[in-house]
């Protein structure tokens, strides 16, 4: 895995000299002192008034430059990311081109310089970058001024608001086929606009001259920004795989590489939150692991099961991921099963894990906004999820192993063995830290006559539904667990015995009031409870017979007609 990083670091090595390379061979620098450039020869476009027949212009939507904005062309321009340690780094096109605007504004005696463009072919101009600082509100201008933007940008005309005299409003297309990474925004290009109150220093024919020139510079200026953005970006995205590998190779407790692995896709999708979820193939079901904070309501459930009829079960399933782009199309839907949603949020991607062409897992990806997520955006996520797969399947592997030992494959909940285990470590506790627990019995009241009357696998049923039962009355704490057939326990740190009645009267209402349908006939169950405590300082002997102080109070229940509570 060591010889992996390296490689990543190599490459970006080459990867950054082959596009310095690429830009010195296509443009000389580019300087953006006005009084160097020189107004070409002929002009390379004609003079034209909007005629308002051929426009078809739909009226700007208010919105906020930034991750918001964040189509093909704002990842590409809107989007900064502080890279330390490297000379190219992503910046905001508005604080790139602000200067050269501001020049342009000065020659010709205009309150404002811009640069519009659009997220797609098919959206709204947009100003991303102005003179005056940042980027022009985007309520700027009338609906006419807005058309005769759009006009310029997609004709390849210069146009002015007035068809004689000294125009107030001056466009010209800014072409931006060369800056590939734009894609349709590319291929839409944009608009160089002037504005002045008073009207634009200089008559029509010098600015019919001088417009087009400008914004050739201008598309000069922006390939230059986006060459060096995608540099950065390149590094960054190869730093990032590089220090995953080296995680993956260090390797830690399941919990660390859980984190690690889910912060570093939410750093590398750029998005807020992350569930990291495990799946079993064999039984076509997993289990949420880890959530990032972040994470919006409505928040799963501690150990969220994670069924094959849910939005992330569809991906386990058959091993391709999805995005919503907007997160509002799919709310109320299922995400890792019934009654666990899709959260309160504007985008959702889930990505599987998948080793050896099996899925191992997947991760849910969000974001608080709609389109804050995009395709790009996952490609470097997909890789850390492919190196991650091995590592997670590993230690997940191990984590079933383990549990098994100390599970109860019919309910689910802990078997003796881990009952023995958590109450010596909890009787330790008490007694390091000088406090008290509690222990809860239960016995399933006359059980022997389910199973005989309907058989075991109806008696089965009944046993899950006292553990679905007791997983929704304890706390996350408790530690609930199936010690024989059909007896049940739960072991309560910090606890009295008047609280610990208290849970175990709630038990045994929650219990009464449930039933099994069980081949058209409805399976209704009680159950016996009996209590004890042990307080630091009681004494080895009390220590020692907490379980059988238990036991007795559940034999006294039975006594006294069965489906109650006694404490000893």
């Amino acid at each position: 895995m060591g010889s992996l990083a390296l490689s990543f670091l190599a490459g970006a090595a080459l990867a950054f000299a082959a596009v310095v390379w690429y830009v010195r061979s296509r443009r000389a620098p580019v300087s953006p002192l006005i009084a160097r450039l020189e107004p070409p020869r002929q002009p390379r476009s004609h003079t034209s008034i909007r005629p308002s027949s051929l426009v078809d212009e739909r009226p700007a939507r208010r919105s906020t430059p930034g991750r918001g904005f964040r189509a093909s062309i704002a990842s590409s321009l809107m989007a900064p990311l502080g890279v330390a340690g490297v000379e190219a780094q992503e910046r905001e096109l508005a604080d790139d081109l602000r200067g050269y605007l501001g020049d342009i504004a000065a020659q010709h005696g205009a309150d404002h310089v811009m640069l519009w463009l659009r997220t797609s072919g098919s959206a709204p101009y947009q100003s991303v970058a102005s003179s005056s600082g940042g980027a022009t509100a985007s309520s700027w201008g009338t609906e006419q001024q807005r058309a005769l933007i759009g006009w310029a940008a997609s004709e390849g005309v210069v146009t002015f608001d007035t068809a004689s005299g000294t125009p107030s409003v001056a466009a010209s297309r800014v072409d931006l086929d060369a800056v590939l990474p734009l894609g349709d925004a590319a291929r839409a290009g944009g608009a160089l606009v002037l504005h002045a109150e008073a009207g634009i220093r200089g008559s029509r024919a010098d600015l019919k001259l001088w417009l087009p020139r400008h914004a050739q510079r201008l598309a000069q200026l922006v390939e230059l920004q986006v060459t060096r953005n995608e540099v950065a970006r390149a590094n960054r995205e190869l730093r990032l795989l590089a220090r995953n590998a080296q995680e993956m190779e260090i390797g830690g407790e399941q919990e660390t590489l859980e984190r690690r692995i889910a912060d570093n896709v939410v750093e590398a999708a750029r998005a807020d939150f992350a569930a990291l979820v495990a799946w079993d193939a064999e039984m076509r079901r997993g289990a949420l692991h880890r959530v990032t904070p972040g994470y919006p309501e409505p928040l799963p459930a501690t150990n969220q099961r994670v069924e094959a009829d849910s939005l992330v079960g569809s991906v386990c399933l058959d091993g391709n991921p999805l995005l919503w782009e907007d997160a509002r199309t799919i709310a109320g839907e299922p995400l890792f099963a019934a009654g666990s949603l899709v959260p309160n949020t504007g985008t959702i991607a889930i990505l599987p894990l998948q080793r050896g062409g099996h899925t191992v897992g997947a991760i849910v990806i969000g974001a608080k906004e709609p389109g804050m997520i995009k395709p790009s955006d996952l490609r470097m996520a997909k890789q850390i999820t492919q190196l991650a797969s091995s590592a997670l399947e590993a230690v997940w592997s191990f984590e079933v192993v383990r549990d098994s030992a100390v599970t109860d494959q019919l309910t689910g909940l802990g078997n003796r063995r881990h009952f023995d285990e958590s109450l010596r470590r909890v009787l330790n506790e008490v007694d390091r830290y000088r406090r008290t627990c509690a222990l809860v019995l239960a016995d399933l009241d006359e059980f022997k006559k389910v199973n005989d009357e309907l058989g075991h696998e109806a008696g089965d049923e009944v046993l899950k539904l006292v553990a679905d039962v007791l997983r929704e009355v304890v706390r996350t704490t408790d530690i609930c667990a199936r010690i024989g057939g059909e007896e049940f326990c739960v072991v309560v740190p910090e606890t009295t015995l008047e609280g610990a009645a208290e849970l175990a009267e709630r038990i045994r209402a929650d219990l009464s009031q449930s039933s099994v349908s069980w081949k058209g006939r409805e399976i209704r169950v009680t159950a016996s409870f009996g209590v004890a405590t042990y307080t630091a300082g009681s004494g080895v002997e009390r220590r020692g017979q907490l379980f059988q102080s238990a036991d007795k109070a559940l034999y006294r229940a039975k006594a006294a007609g069965r489906n109650c509570v006694r404490a000893e």
